[in-house]
């Protein structure tokens, strides 16, 4: 647990760096400097992280400082709504087609973050455990998962391959899929490019992959 009067200066501290790092941005952007604009970027979305992680502590620290109040904040429910992490049955299909949309790309496996990482597992599962436990789902005997990211126009495009697609599996284990051996559980990826960045990862009985991934195919061509 963290020092509250610590957290609180370090969230100030870093919203100080956040402000400078957005004018930093700003500059690059109006000056039409696109050498230094990726960095400055990404610059940004590093500070507003670390934001983002030290008012998550922050709630961490108060819930467990008060245990005697109604805790009524689940903070990695939070977290998933937070990240916009949804899960739902796909309808275009006769047989049943799980699909779990995050509106980012997962990190890939030559810049880790660990915490992010445990985040977006924790989130992932929180969305995957309500979901099975309100629909009464029982994992596929033989599972496929198959991710498709989504690359902006004109961004950095990266193989779906090499995504860290371990931080979403581990979330699936014992809801969606027994396990994620190859025994029980195969494992797709395909990519298209599209309006916004963002990742779908569907989940279905081995059975039907193929189709599934023919159906994906020709929508990403369209």
């Amino acid at each position: 647990m963290m020092d509250l009067d610590e957290c609180l200066e370090k969230v100030q501290a870093e919203l100080t760096d956040q402000e400078l790092s957005w004018k930093k941005l700003n500059t690059c952007f109006q000056e039409r400097d696109y050498v230094c604009l990726p960095d400055a970027a990404e610059s940004c979305l590093c500070n507003a992280s670390k934001v983002y992680l030290l008012c998550r502590e922050l709630l961490l620290s108060l819930c467990e400082l008060m245990p005697s109040v109604p805790q009524s904040v689940n903070v990695y429910e939070l977290c998933r709504e937070l990240l916009g992490i949804s899960v739902e049955r796909s309808k275009e299909f006769d047989f049943p087609v799980y699909r779990i949309t995050l509106p980012f790309l997962l990190p890939n496996k030559r810049k880790r973050n660990a915490e992010r990482n445990r985040i977006i597992t924790d989130s992932v599962g929180v969305a995957v455990r309500r979901f099975c436990g309100e629909n009464h789902i029982i994992p596929f005997a033989h599972a496929t998962v198959i991710f498709l990211p989504h690359y902006q126009r004109g961004g950095v495009t990266v193989d779906a391959d090499n995504l860290d697609s371990a931080v979403v599996m581990n979330s699936l284990n014992g809801k969606f899929i027994r396990d994620d051996r190859p025994e029980v559980c195969n494992t797709m990826y395909y990519s298209r490019v599209s309006e916004k960045a963002i990742t779908e990862i569907f989940v279905i009985d081995s059975d039907h992959d193929v189709e599934l991934l023919a159906f994906i195919k020709s929508a990403c061509h369209k």
